[in-house]
C-alpha cells in the first residue's frame, strides 16, 4: 500500500478530488504560526515591556499611596482616641486618690507600648505600607488593653467607694451626748484609788437620764453589765473596720446584743453606775483592740476651742469621774 491519500469535495464542481495538501503540509503551517507568534511576543515585550511594567508600577504606587493616606487618617483617629484615653486616665487617678487607692503607674497604663511614637509614624507615613498595617494592629491592640485597664480600675474604684461609704457611715464621728467634756484621754489621777492610771476614754458630764447616741452605725456587741462594778451598765458597739465604741456608767440601756443601730440612734441613758463619783458618760473608741483618743474622731461636733480647753484643764491632774 502506497502513501495514504486524502480526498475532499471540490466546492465548485462538486466532484471528489484528491487532496493535494497532506498532513505534513498542515503541520508546517502550524509550526510556522507558532514561530511567528513567538517572535511577535518577544518583539512586543522587548519594545513595550518597560512601558507595561511602568504602568503597572504606577498603578501599584497609586494604590499604595491611597492606602497610606487612608491609614494615616485612621491613625489620626487613633491619636485622637489616645488623647481621650489619656484624659480618662488622669481623671481616673483623681478618683483613685479620692477613694484612697494607690495610683497606676504610666508604664502599666500604656500597656507596655509607646503608643504616641507608633501613631506618629502612622500619621506621617515614615514607614512602608506593610509596617503601617502592622503598626496599626499594634496600636489597636494597645488601645484594647488600655480600655481593659481603665475598665478594671473603674470597677475597683466603685468597689472601694462602696467600702468607704460604709466606713464613713460606721465611723464614730459625732459626740455620744450633749454635755461638757470634763476629762480627756490619757493618764489621770483616779478619783477613788487616788493613783495615776491611764484614762482610756473621755468623760462627758451630763445629768442622769440624758440620752446617749450611737456615734456611728454598727452592731450591738454587748449590752448590760453589773451596775456595781467597773463600767457599770455598758453598751459596746462594733462598727466593723476594727472599730468599737464603749458607753459606760449608764442608768439604762435601750438596745440588745446583735441589734443593728445607726448613727444618731438612742442606745442608752446616762447614769452613775459602776466605779463613778458623779453622773456622767465614759466614752471610749478602740481600734484594732487598742484604746484611741475619741476626740480625734469627732468631726464638727466638738470645736477646737472646747477640745483645747478640756485638754489644758485635764493637765492639772484634776481627778476624773471614773
Amino acid at each position: 500500500m502506497k502513501g495514504f491519500k486524502k480526498y475532499s469535495i471540490d466546492p465548485v464542481t462538486l466532484k471528489v478530488v484528491e487532496d493535494k495538501n497532506p498532513v505534513s503540509h498542515y503541520l508546517f503551517w502550524f509550526g510556522l504560526i507558532v514561530f511567528v507568534s513567538s517572535i511577535l511576543s518577544t518583539v512586543t515585550l522587548y519594545f513595550f515591556g518597560d512601558q507595561l511594567e511602568s504602568q503597572y508600577s504606577k498603578s501599584l504606587k497609586v494604590e499604595n499611596e491611597s492606602l497610606r493616606i487612608q491609614i494615616g487618617k485612621f491613625a489620626e483617629k487613633i491619636a485622637s482616641f489616645n488623647r481621650v484615653v489619656s484624659t480618662l486616665s488622669n481623671k481616673d487617678e483623681e478618683l483613685r486618690n479620692l477613694v484612697d487607692l494607690p495610683g497606676i503607674d504610666s508604664d502599666s497604663r500604656q500597656a507596655g507600648i509607646g503608643g504616641s511614637e507608633l501613631t506618629g509614624d502612622l500619621i506621617t507615613g515614615n514607614i512602608d505600607v506593610d509596617k503601617m498595617l502592622a503598626s496599626t494592629q499594634i496600636a489597636l491592640d494597645q488601645i484594647d488593653r488600655q480600655l481593659k485597664i481603665q475598665k478594671d480600675s473603674y470597677t475597683e474604684i466603685l468597689e472601694q467607694y462602696k467600702v468607704n461609704e460604709l466606713y464613713f457611715e460606721n465611723f464614730p464621728a459625732i459626740k455620744p451626748a450633749k454635755g461638757r467634756l470634763s476629762s480627756g484621754f490619757g493618764s489621770r489621777i483616779h478619783p477613788i484609788y487616788k493613783i495615776r492610771r491611764p484614762h482610756q476614754g473621755i468623760d462627758i458630764s451630763i445629768p442622769r437620764g440624758t440620752p446617749i447616741y450611737a456615734t456611728g452605725s454598727g452592731t450591738v456587741e454587748f449590752s448590760g453589765g453589773n451596775p456595781r462594778t467597773g463600767f457599770g451598765r455598758l453598751v459596746i458597739l462594733n462598727h466593723g473596720f476594727s472599730l468599737k465604741t464603749y458607753y459606760a456608767h449608764l442608768s439604762s440601756v435601750s438596745v440588745k446584743k446583735g441589734q443593728k443601730v445607726k448613727r444618731g440612734d438612742v442606745i442608752a441613758y446616762s447614769g452613775n453606775t459602776g466605779v463613778s463619783t458623779a453622773p456622767h458618760l465614759h466614752y471610749e473608741v478602740h481600734y484594732q483592740g487598742r484604746p484611741q483618743d475619741p476626740s480625734v474622731y469627732f468631726l464638727d461636733d466638738l470645736d477646737p476651742v472646747e477640745y483645747n480647753i478640756a485638754i489644758h484643764s485635764s493637765d492639772i491632774d484634776r481627778p476624773t469621774l471614773d
